[in-house]
């Protein structure tokens, strides 16, 4: 189906659901000034629609996906103008960012009404992925965000939101990763306090899950240290955590290498339901999932 040019003059549109199997866009979408809510199935057909300069539907609520392009009026800065998008948002192609100036421009930080946002870059990229890490720092997302995936980023280091200033991730309720080849690290993500879903699959490059994951810094080590410290849960929502498909993975470090007195105050895992470990043929060690005795 082509969608016909003479829906552009309707100016005054407010929803547009198109259906699944489309052909072609009108060039003049951006002239629908007055749309909140843009509905398009997100297949890779249509993916491929991705209209021009969407960044001036300023009214934009409900968008299904942005597919970032190399020229102009298909770069990620048409998001920056976006700034009523809520609910859900998917953002294609990455690679086609340089830097973390770039990414920037999509002024993710400033949208406090997106509550899952999906980030993915092409699949078959090689070893060429230097950019990876420093665009996915200038996508820094706003600390509302309740849902983060992550699939097929190429760098090796996870960003600073993700690690050292984790507590941007405080209303995290879930986060997936998936096909990060390249990855060495995990993000920090013990101490959140509403996360209950941890899915990782395919971090083929991953060796050891350490104490980076529980959130625990020296600060908190040497608060639970203290005789008179109060329990410190590590975990606290935590339902379901899978591991999939990674096969250098060796380790997965318990609290036995922490201070005695430390470990005694920390509980681990406290409404964990769902444990599932699948294609990690060298894993030999796992932490007990209680509290430390």
């Amino acid at each position: 189906m082509n969608v016909p040019n003479f829906i552009t003059k309707l100016y005054n549109l407010e929803t547009l659901k198109l259906p699944e199997c489309v052909e072609k866009l009108p060039k003049d979408f951006h002239n629908l000034v007055s749309l909140r809510h843009f509905y398009l199935e997100d297949r890779d057909q249509n993916r491929k629609l991705m209209p021009m300069k969407i960044g001036q539907l300023t009214s934009l609520q409900t968008l299904p996906f942005f597919v970032v392009g190399e020229k102009s009026g298909h770069k990620i800065e048409e998001l920056g103008s976006l700034s009523k998008l809520r609910g859900r948002l998917q953002v294609y192609n990455l690679q086609n960012m340089k830097d973390k100036d770039e990414a920037e421009k999509a002024k993710l930080l400033e949208k406090s009404d997106i509550q899952e946002l999906r980030l993915r870059w092409d699949k078959d990229l090689g070893e060429s992925n230097n950019n990876h890490e420093a665009v996915l720092e200038g996508l820094k997302p706003h600390r509302n965000v309740k849902g983060l995936i992550l699939e097929n980023f190429g760098g090796r280091r996870l960003v600073s939101w993700m690690s050292r200033d984790a507590r941007l991730l405080q209303n995290l309720v879930k986060i997936e990763f998936k096909d990060c080849m390249l990855c060495e690290q995990v993000p920090a993500l013990g101490h959140l306090p509403h996360l209950v879903t941890i899915r990782m699959d395919g971090l083929y490059n991953l060796k050891r899950i350490g104490f980076e994951l529980y959130g625990l810094d020296e600060r908190i080590i040497g608060d639970c240290s203290s005789s008179g410290g109060a329990v410190t849960i590590v975990f606290p929502a935590l339902r379901i955590f899978n591991l999939n498909n990674m096969p250098q993975l060796e380790e997965w470090s318990d609290v036995s290498s922490l201070p005695h007195v430390a470990a005694s105050r920390m509980e681990f895992f406290p409404r964990l339901q769902e444990l599932h470990i699948w294609k990690c043929p060298k894993l030999i060690t796992i932490p007990g999932l209680s509290s430390y005795e």
